[in-house]
Parts: structure tokens; C-alpha cells; sequence
């Protein structure tokens, strides 16, 4: 017959101190960072992924392009 535990007893969890003040102070924090960059970020994956599919089209290419000097051609 197998044992099971009375159907009153229940396990209780919860967070100690010191992890209640992860949650509270480094958590947070990066939640709040998440919120205010999170459309910056998706940008970044979005661009990375164009980056792979065509890799002429990298901002670090674009931005190389940029910087060349214009070409003068000789008379």
C-alpha cells in the first residue's frame, strides 16, 4: 500500500532574507533596465539577425563605408 502524506499537509515556501533582497535590490533593478532599454535590445537581436542573412548589410560594413573618404579621380 503506498504512503502518502495527510491531505492537510501541505509544503510552505518562501524566500529568505538574503533572497528577498535579491529580488529587492539586483532584480529589480534589471527589470526596471529591461523596461527602459527593451526596445533598444530588440532592435540589436532584430539587426544581428539581419546581419546574418546578409552580411553585406552589417552595421559595422555600413559603417566602414561611411568613414572611407571620397575617391577624386584625376583629370
Amino acid at each position: 500500500m503506498p504512503v502518502s502524506a495527510a491531505p492537510w499537509l501541505h509544503p510552505e515556501y518562501g524566500l529568505t532574507g538574503l533572497g528577498q533582497s535579491l529580488v529587492d535590490g539586483p532584480l529589480r533593478a534589471l527589470g526596471r533596465w529591461i523596461q527602459d532599454h527593451g526596445d533598444e535590445l530588440v532592435e540589436a537581436q532584430e539587426q544581428s539577425v539581419r546581419d546574418v542573412l546578409d552580411p553585406r548589410e552589417t552595421t559595422t560594413a555600413r559603417r566602414a563605408h561611411a568613414r572611407r573618404p571620397p575617391s577624386f579621380s584625376r583629370p
